[in-house]
Order: structure tokens, then sequence, then C-alpha cells
């Protein structure tokens, strides 16, 4: 089977998104509340500093305009937090620049059709939003990829891969809240046909659709999660590196206003990596 052709050069975050990661280190003094704020006074000044990097994002994400949306801005929120989460981790500068090519695209992507935070009490959790962000996640990287098929026909039969990839990603979701693993390597095998394995975009797809596969540690504890074969099957060192940085910055980002704890969960996932490692080294 003839490969789609795309461009050579991986697209470079930067490039779509020019002010964005600059903007976001003004966080620390404009995001200011006490650790005991009301998630009223949270929301308020969030959405007095977040909104202004939104237009730049629409460029490139148009999902982003439901997102912004969701759950009154809390959505988007949390996505910016995390980015800025990502930028400041101490481990962030030992990642090659196209390990942190890939990183900030997961993470701009990674909860792109969520519909819900739980930063709000009555707000909806969605705890199968990584296989639902997934569907948007191919449309936006096959656009600044600039996948297209090198004729009219396979342009054709590429369109139709993308669909059938999104339709079993959406038939994966069970009851509108579980994520049916059994069916994570028929995804990515489909996933092969689209975008080559281990590229670029496949790496940032696998990503957001396994940002919340993984057990994780009690405070965060969701739905749907791998069993140790899964583990030892979809993970190898190169990926669940990549893994560890996404889930501890998706999670701790939520306490920004509470170092204490970004501390302690923390640590809790570098135990639970270590854990991952040996698992994936078993035969």
């Amino acid at each position: 089977m003839e490969p789609p052709a795309g461009p050579k050069a991986e697209p470079q975050f930067e490039t779509f998104f020019p002010t964005l990661l600059k903007g976001l280190m003004d966080l620390p003094n404009c995001v200011r509340f006490p650790s005991d704020a009301h998630v009223d006074l949270i929301i308020e000044i969030s959405g007095k500093f977040f909104p202004q990097f939104y237009p730049e994002i629409e460029k490139v994400i148009p999902r982003w305009a439901d997102l912004k949306a969701q759950s009154r801005g809390t959505v988007a929120f949390h996505v910016l937090r995390m980015m800025y989460c990502l930028m400041i981790d101490p481990e962030f500068p030992s990642y090659s620049p196209e390990e942190k090519n890939i990183l900030k695209w997961a993470v701009i992507l990674h909860d792109i059709a969520k519909r819900g935070t739980p930063t709000l009490a009555w707000g909806i959790r969605d705890p199968a939003h990584p296989f639902s962000s997934g569907v948007d996640a191919i449309n936006t990287l096959a656009t600044v990829c600039g996948l297209k098929g090198s004729t009219d026909e396979l342009d054709k039969k590429l369109r139709k891969q993308i669909a059938e990839l999104q339709a079993l990603l959406m038939a994966s979701i069970i009851d509108d809240k579980l994520m049916d693993f059994r069916k994570m390597g028929e995804i990515l095998s489909r996933a092969t046909e689209i975008f080559p394995e281990k590229s670029f975009a496949f790496t940032v797809f696998k990503l957001v659709i396994m940002h919340q596969a993984l057990p994780t540690i009690q405070e965060f504890k969701q739905l749907s999660e791998l069993t140790r074969e899964q583990i030892k099957l979809f993970f190898d060192p190169g990926f669940l590196r990549l893994m560890r940085i996404v889930m501890i910055t998706d999670s701790i980002n939520y306490h920004l206003h509470q170092p204490e704890l970004m501390v302690k969960y923390r640590g809790q996932f570098e135990v639970l990596f270590k854990g991952f490692e040996e698992i994936i080294k078993q035969p």
C-alpha cells in the first residue's frame, strides 16, 4: 500500500502558536488566588488571563471554539495550565527537541473534545474523553502535517481511512463513559495506515488517546485502565517517558495554587512509573 504523501519536516509548535508559550510565562503573576479560593474566584481570575490566547489557538484548532465554552471555560483553562506546567517542569529540558515538540502538540490536543473538568462539582467528568479527543486530534494533525494523498484516488482513500479510524474510536466508547481498550490494537493499527508508526503525528495521537489509560494515583482514579499485559504490549521505554510527563502535568496543574500538593502528587507518580518501567521490562 502506498503511504499518504506528507511533509518531510515535522510541524513545529511555535510556528503555529508564535505567542502562546511566551505569554503563558506570565501566568504566575496574573492568575493568583489563595489555596482555599472558591471556584467562582478561580474562574473569574482565570477568565481574565487565558482568553487572550484563544484567537491564535482557534486559527489552528477550530474545535477550540467549542472547548472554551465547556464548564464555564474550565477545560480550556486546564489545558493552558497544563502547558505552563510542561514548560516549567524540571525534567522538560532533558527531552530532545523532537520530543518537546511532540509533547506540546499532545498537551494542546489532549482534551480537545472534553466536556467538563473536576474543577466544578456539578461539571461532567467525561471519563471517555481521550477517545473522543482523538477523533478531533486526527483532523488537526492531518492539517498541520499537510497530509494528503499523492493522487486524487489516494487522497480519497486517505479521507476514508481517517473517517473509519474516527468511527472506530467512537464505537470503542461504552455507555458514554468507558474506553474499550480491547480495541486499542486495532485502533493503533488503523492509525499507522494514516501516520507512519512512531512518527510525530502517530506519537501525538497515541499520547492523546492513551493519556488516561494507565492506572494512576488514587487522587485521580479513572474508570478505564489498561491491564499489565496491555501495558507491556502498547508501551516501550521511550513512549512511557513521554507519557510520564504528560500524566504528571495533566494532574498537578489543578493544584498550581497548592504547591505542597503538587510535590506530594509528583512523588506518588514517580513511584507509580517506576512500577510501569518494571512491567515493560518483563519478558
